[in-house]
C-alpha cells in the first residue's frame, strides 16, 4: 500500500542580534522568503507584523509550522530578548519546538555561495559597540 508522501518540515526563523531584523521561513533548506528591516530600536514594535506578514504572504497557516528557529546571539541584548520572547510565545501557543541557532553561523551563511567563489576566509563580524566586535 503507498502512503502519501511526507511534507517537508517548515521552519519559521526569527533574528535580532542586530540592527537588521528579519525573519525567513524555510521548506527543508529551501528559502522560501524573509522580510528584513534596517530601522534600530524597531524589532519589539516591527517583528510581530513582519511574521504575520511572511506567513499571510506565503499562504502558511502558523499551526502548518514544524519548528520556530531564533537566533541566540552574540549582539544587542535587548534585540536578543525580544526575538527569543517573541518565538518562546509563539512556540507555547502553537505547541511548537523552538530551536536557536548562532547569529555569527547564520550572518556567514548568508554569503556561503559567495564564499566558496572565493580564495579568502569569510569572518563574520557583529558590531558590539564601543569599538568592539564579536566573532
Amino acid at each position: 500500500m503507498k502512503t502519501a508522501p511526507e511534507a517537508s518540515p517548515l521552519f519559521l526563523a526569527i533574528e535580532t542580534a542586530t540592527m537588521t531584523g528579519s525573519v525567513a521561513l524555510f521548506e527543508g533548506s529551501h528559502l522560501l522568503g524573509c522580510i528584513e528591516i534596517h530601522q534600530a530600536k524597531s524589532h519589539a514594535r516591527l517583528l510581530t507584523p513582519m511574521i504575520q506578514t511572511l506567513l499571510a504572504d506565503l499562504g502558511v497557516r502558523p499551526a502548518d509550522l514544524t519548528a520556530i528557529g531564533v537566533g541566540r546571539g552574540p549582539g544587542s541584548y535587548t534585540g536578543l530578548r525580544v526575538g527569543v520572547s517573541t518565538a518562546k510565545g509563539l512556540c507555547m501557543a502553537l505547541d511548537k519546538p523552538l530551536l536557536a541557532f548562532d547569529s555569527l553561523a547564520g550572518l556567514a551563511g548568508q554569503v556561503q555561495e559567495l564564499a566558496e567563489r572565493l580564495p579568502a576566509r569569510i569572518i563574520p563580524l557583529i558590531d558590539a559597540r564601543r569599538m568592539e566586535v564579536y566573532t
